[in-house]
């Protein structure tokens, strides 16, 4: 696989609008509607321009998928310490396993909820991002 390279593109809103009226029709009501919704989006705005470039998106893990993931990539609301949730879900490797609860959509910089078990057998959710998923994750 090659190198990925991020770059900075300064773009004028018109070049996503003119995107989508070639896809959808230049008289086609759905560009009011998508336009703005786009446009006021970082992350819709980069991945509308992938797909535009002729990528590919990411493929979407399903619900329910066992994961094992570095518990610094989560982004969580806990009560709980570290060492309590690494105590109930850790593998040998120091990863949490959790399992994949809902993707939140490509457009979200937290595309990912994932589930896991708290100190009291509870279940505690957290969010992850699509980059981070694919950089932390093994399935």
């Amino acid at each position: 696989m090659g190198e990925i390279k991020t770059v900075l593109l300064d773009y004028e809103d018109n070049l996503i609008y003119n995107k989508l009226k070639e896809v959808i029709g230049k008289d086609s009501p759905y560009i009011d509607l998508l336009g703005p919704m786009i446009c006021e989006n970082e992350k819709a705005v980069n991945t509308f321009i992938k797909i535009a470039a002729g990528m590919d998106l990411p493929e979407i893990i399903p619900n329910g998928t066992l994961v094992s993931i570095d518990l610094d990539a989560l982004a969580y609301n806990s009560t709980f310490s570290k060492e309590e949730i690494l105590e109930n879900n850790s593998d040998e490797d120091g990863f949490i396993l959790c399992s994949i609860k809902r993707f939140n959509g490509y457009h979200r910089y937290t595309a990912y909820t994932v589930e896991f078990k708290g100190p009291n057998d509870e279940m505690v959710t957290a969010n992850l991002s699509s980059k981070d998923m694919h950089k932390y994750v093994s399935i």
